[in-house]
């Protein structure tokens, strides 16, 4: 008899972490997910970052097809990486490069996952935010080399990928991240 008393307290824990576990985010307008935290931004930069960085171009990731992983039949969906001033970082999921230099509305940062950048004694590296059937979550990805014209990015020991750079028109640089 204690434990059936007991029960109705059990369901109120368990609404309750619930809210608190899958409450902890909103979506915007275009149905993207704003993670109310995500971690500590940094507001003081060192203007060598932007020797690293040009918040003034887009980052096309590079193809890493192999014959373990074949590139995908038709059209897929290509990451680029768009910097931002107050070390904010957005990701973009689009099919090709020009598509995005024709209609600049596939680079409003509202379409994007967010995400932040940070220089420290450390290195250069950026956190951002992902979605997946299964679950979202964070990747934190460290600068291994910086070229002019390339970026490489190491997700662990293992794993690197590469971006090379895309100068933007002005008329794509019209946009604030929401974040």
């Amino acid at each position: 008899m204690k434990q059936l008393r007991q029960l109705p307290r059990l369901y109120l824990y368990a609404f309750v972490f619930s809210l608190v576990f899958f409450g902890c985010a909103n979506r915007n307008e275009l149905n993207r997910r704003r993670p109310i935290y995500i971690g500590k931004k940094q507001t003081n930069f060192d203007p060598a970052v932007f020797k690293l960085i040009d918040t003034a171009a887009l980052y096309e990731q590079e193809d890493v097809f192999t014959e373990q992983y074949p590139k995908p039949p038709g059209k897929y969906n290509k990451q680029y990486l768009k910097f931002y001033a107050g070390g904010r970082v957005g990701v973009f999921y689009i099919n090709d490069s020009g598509d995005a230099l024709k209609d600049i509305t596939l680079l409003n940062p509202k379409r994007a996952n967010l995400g932040y950048y940070r220089s420290s004694p450390e290195g250069f590296d950026i956190v951002t935010h992902f979605e997946h059937v299964q679950g979202g979550g964070f990747i934190k990805r460290k600068l291994i080399k910086s070229t002019s014209e390339m970026l490489e990015f190491s997700y662990d020991d293992h794993t690197g990928v590469k971006y090379r750079k895309i100068s933007l028109p002005k008329s794509a640089l019209i946009y604030s991240p929401d974040w």
